[in-house]
């Protein structure tokens, strides 16, 4: 339904939220995280929806005329089909490892709070 589309991201914030404290009691229940996985993609999905309809809304609200964006000169360098190939291509394991190593280990933590000497002890 898409309906009030702030009322959709309140909604959607106040599952997500709700789900999310329900996996912080039971962080091993893969039938939450399922559902919390599920909610994150709906919330975002909604909060985008939303955004798109403010920026519609205040772009017709400005006086004026538009004119034509040129984007020939917008990416100015540019990859060649081996260059390109070679961003997509498979990692070996021991590429991982020697950019782990090269990391120092004083490094603050990731996203996961450990650090990089977690990851070169373990």
């Amino acid at each position: 339904d898409k309906g009030n589309l702030h009322a959709n991201v309140v909604w959607f914030r106040e599952e997500l939220d709700k789900l999310q404290s329900d996996l912080d009691n039971d962080p091993s229940n893969v039938g939450i995280q399922e559902k919390e996985a599920t909610a994150v993609v709906s919330f975002n999905e909604a909060l985008l929806m939303e955004k798109k309809f403010l920026k519609q809304k205040v772009f017709l609200g400005q006086p004026g005329t538009t004119t034509d964006f040129i984007v020939n000169d917008l990416f100015p360098i540019k990859l060649n089909d081996n260059e390109a190939l070679e961003m997509v291509r498979d990692i070996s394991n021991q590429e991982v490892k020697s950019a782990m190593f090269s990391m120092g280990s004083d490094k603050s933590p990731g996203p996961n709070g450990f650090t990089t000497a977690f990851f070169k002890e373990s």
